[in-house]
C-alpha cells in the first residue's frame, strides 16, 4: 500500500458467510504476483489516467517488491472476511490512543 500497488477487484461477486470471497480473493491475488493490479508509472501517464491495470507480477518487479509465497492454510486466511473487522478494531483502538495524549 505505501508504493501504491493496490490490486484490481471487480465490483460484483459472491458473497459467503464472512464477506465477499470473490473480491477478497482479488485482493490477495496480487499479493501472490497473479492478477492485476493498478499502475500510476509511465504506461498510466500515456494512457492519461492516474491509474490503469497491468500485470500484477510487472507492478510488484517495478516497486521491487517480492510476491508471496503462501503456506499451507495461509490462503485461507487472506480470504476470510473477519480480517476486515479485525482491521476496524486495530484502527479504533490506534485512534482512540491518540485521543487519548490529547
Amino acid at each position: 500500500l505505501n508504493d501504491n500497488c493496490i490490486s484490481c477487484v471487480p465490483i460484483k461477486g459472491t458473497v459467503g458467510a464472512s464477506g465477499d470471497l470473490a473480491q477478497l480473493a482479488h485482493l490477495a491475488l496480487g499479493l501472490l504476483g497473479e492478477g492485476e493490479m493498478w499502475h500510476h508509472g509511465e504506461e498510466a501517464a500515456k494512457a492519461m489516467s492516474d491509474y490503469i491495470p497491468m500485470d500484477a507480477s510487472k507492478v510488484l518487479k517495478l516497486h521491487n517488491i517480492k510476491a508471496l509465497n503462501l503456506k499451507p492454510k495461509e490462503g485461507l486466511a487472506l480470504i476470510n472476511g473477519t480480517q476486515f473487522i479485525t482491521s476496524l478494531g486495530c484502527e479504533a483502538l490506534i485512534r482512540s490512543e491518540i485521543l487519548a495524549r490529547q
